[in-house]
């Protein structure tokens, strides 16, 4: 069984940046904007820890949730990974792509077990099966 979902390698990382006077290199290059970058792997450890832990389940889309909920999800991965505002537009592209992985996911792994997953609160879940 696994406990909340984590980046434990993230904090070290970045005061070893910081020591050095250095930031995370993670980009968003055009002409698709999509994550690259020596520290993707950090952007999308975080987002998905932040998907599982901010990110409301009873939304259908990733359009319901609210304005609230979408700025204490930017001001996250921007506080734990340095971002600039001129990177919010894609890295919220990419927490919503994260998102629709984890509706995708959950509904996909856990219907067939008809359980509920340990980090999933019950009635979130009843939710999610009867709408999708």
């Amino acid at each position: 069984q696994h406990g909340h979902t984590i980046n434990v390698k993230l904090p070290k990382k970045r005061d070893k940046l910081i020591v050095m006077g250095n930031t995370f290199d993670i980009q968003f290059r055009p002409p698709y904007f999509k994550l690259c970058g020596k520290h993707a792997k950090y952007f999308k450890a975080e987002a998905t820890m932040c998907i599982c832990q901010k990110a409301p389940l009873q939304v259908k889309t990733w359009k319901e949730i609210s304005e609230d909920d979408l700025t204490l999800m930017w001001k996250h991965m921007k506080d734990a990974l340095c971002l600039m505002e001129k990177d919010k537009e894609h890295a919220m592209k990419q927490l919503q792509k994260q998102y629709r992985n984890r509706h995708h996911h959950l509904y996909q792994t856990y219907i067939q077990n008809k359980g509920v997953p340990h980090d999933v609160v019950p009635e979130y879940w009843t939710w999610l099966i009867h709408n999708k």
